[in-house]
């Protein structure tokens, strides 16, 4: 999902055009799920859209090789660009756009059955299994059929030279969120309530429990609430969430006003 909102058409075969498409298909024709409310697919897409790739700095934002990359990787470049030999429209960058997040928002045969939505091939070094069913665990295995199915005849070196692209597009770091100076609770009660009042019993449950591991997570931090305070918005959290998996709305909110009250003296 890193990078969603760059990576567009969704699903195998590229039939969604947007993200609220796709997680609301997800949820409620491929797992079978209740169909969702408007706050919920809301939620969910502002959560994938925020999702950035990995930091990669021996890639540019053009998808270019920086100074960083090795001279074994700049070669996999020119491989990455060469012609096919049946086939001389044709190249990995044809489909793998440097510029566009190394996709092409088409979809393609590729020997592996139906057609298929092209793929990033940012962050590929914590993404395997690879292709839409996952029947590759590693590159190198991508590489050699890749090879085979569209006859591309490449060396040893070529193949050695292309992994080595791949490896250097496909790596990166995660960046470290930083904590807040000081945690405030008065947004949380504010998102909370407009959460319960859209009467949306499954993102309330989501709310709730995402507040209270963050609450738990930030016991004893510098800018956080006392304890005391901390066990009292996780108690009532509880009882709000019994309320709302009732869809008992009005009981959630009185626990949330009183709780928002108390701890706002």
């Amino acid at each position: 999902m890193l990078g969603a909102r760059e990576t567009g058409p969704y699903g195998r075969a590229g039939k969604f055009s947007t993200l609220r498409d796709f997680t609301r298909f997800a949820i409620v024709d491929e797992f079978g799920g209740k169909e969702p409310g408007g706050l919920t697919l809301d939620a969910l897409v502002a959560y994938q859209a925020s999702l950035e790739f990995l930091t990669n700095n021996w890639i540019d934002e053009q998808g270019q090789l920086t100074e960083l990359a090795s001279s074994t990787a700049r070669r996999g470049y020119e491989v990455f660009n060469r012609p096919f030999p049946n086939d001389p429209t044709l190249s990995c960058s044809f489909c793998h756009i440097p510029e566009q997040a190394f996709i092409d928002g088409q979809i393609h045969e590729v020997g592996t059955g139906p057609r298929i939505d092209t793929p990033t091939l940012r962050d590929l070094r914590i993404t395997p299994p690879y292709m839409h069913d996952g029947r590759f665990d590693s590159l190198t295995a991508v590489v050699a059929h890749f090879d085979g199915h569209f006859e591309l005849s490449l060396t040893g070196k070529d193949k050695t030279a292309l992994l080595a692209y791949l490896q250097v597009v496909g790596g990166g770091v995660a960046v470290k969120v930083a904590m807040p100076k000081k945690f405030e609770l008065e947004p949380i009660w504010v998102f909370l309530e407009r959460t319960l009042l859209s009467r949306d019993w499954a993102l309330g449950k989501m709310v709730i429990d995402q507040i209270s591991r963050e609450l738990n997570a930030i016991r004893g931090q510098p800018g956080a609430p006392v304890n005391e305070i901390i066990d009292r918005c996780i108690d009532d959290l509880g009882q709000i969430d019994s309320f709302n998996k009732v869809e008992n709305y009005k009981g959630s909110l009185g626990i949330l006003y009183e709780l928002r009250t108390a701890v706002t003296r």
